[in-house]
């Protein structure tokens, strides 16, 4: 059974209930909060939301209007403020096309299909995007795993793997303690840092693009097609430069050179100041890498 109670939020709209579906006209957008738990979004062809939540004890939902967003989170967050530690599922199913972000500071979240921006902050867990449009994702402690973006993705993780795949726009990465591995990426912009971890790009190299690829304490693997026009900068402190195809150096010192591929449109940056730097052909393997 739904309560509505009206005016417990500066006059907005509030349901309760452990399963509630709310309408949702085109060009709806979701802010969704959940402390502790699991944040699990799905997509229907309805113009509605649906909210059902998991938890010990009365399982209940708040839904807040907010002109054209609906803000979402467990009750049990407003009761107690931010200091709740029950572990709560708050599952949604919503429009195809919805933009959402999510809070999640101690929650695993898993989003798939929404075709859409989505935006995810969180503390401590790990987040899963699947077939969205730009993806923006923030974790203190936990692994990404973003595939099928059509957008723009930006990605940080201070302790926990990042991985993106099938992705179509440009990325901007950045690790401390973790790897970074992008497969099958189509950009003119990636951007791909971390402390301690391997960096792994498989994708295009495309005239004017620009790449970067940096890890302290770490591998790099990068994969130059044949027809790629690229200008490629290599810096190493105490590690191997290691190709899989003849490459003719132009300038350089002991640890630091450049060379040419084709016409040099593009510009491939790879920085590794202790690990080694392998520079492949598309369907070459490496031991440990895809």
């Amino acid at each position: 059974m739904t309560n509505l109670v009206i005016g417990a939020l500066t006059g907005l709209a509030l349901m309760q209930s452990a399963d509630t579906t709310v309408q949702a006209p085109s060009g709806t957008a979701l802010a969704i909060e959940n402390r502790h738990g699991s944040v699990v979004v799905r997509t229907w062809d309805r113009r509605e939301v649906r909210v059902q939540t998991q938890r010990p004890g009365e399982p209940s939902v708040e839904i807040a209007r907010d002109g054209s967003t609906l803000r979402i989170r467990p009750a049990a967050a407003w009761r107690h403020g931010d200091h709740s530690d029950d572990d709560i599922e708050l599952r949604l199913t919503v429009p195809e096309s919805t933009a959402m972000s999510v809070s999640a500071p101690f929650a695993d979240v898993d989003i798939e299909g929404t075709g859409a921006s989505v935006a995810v902050e969180s503390v401590e867990g790990d987040v899963w995007v699947r077939g969205a449009g730009s993806v923006a994702v923030r974790a203190a402690e936990g692994d990404i795993r973003i595939e099928g973006a059509r957008g723009a993705v930006a990605a940080s993780s201070g302790d926990g793997d990042i991985e993106i795949t099938d992705a179509a726009g440009a990325v901007a990465v950045e690790g401390i303690d973790g790897d970074i591995t992008m497969l099958d990426i189509e950009a003119s912009s990636v951007d791909a840092v971390t402390v301690d971890g391997d960096v792994v790009y498989r994708g295009t190299i495309r005239d004017g693009g620009q790449y970067r690829l940096s890890t302290h304490d770490g591998d790099i693997v990068a994969t130059v097609p044949e027809s790629a026009n690229v200008r490629v900068w290599v810096s190493t402190f105490d590690g191997d430069f290691q190709p899989s195809f003849p490459i003719t150096l132009s300038t350089g010192l002991q640890n630091r050179f450049e060379f040419t591929i084709g016409s040099g449109s593009a510009r491939l940056e790879l920085e590794a100041f202790d690990g080694e730097i392998f520079l492949i052909r598309p369907g070459e393997r490496l031991p440990d890498y895809q």
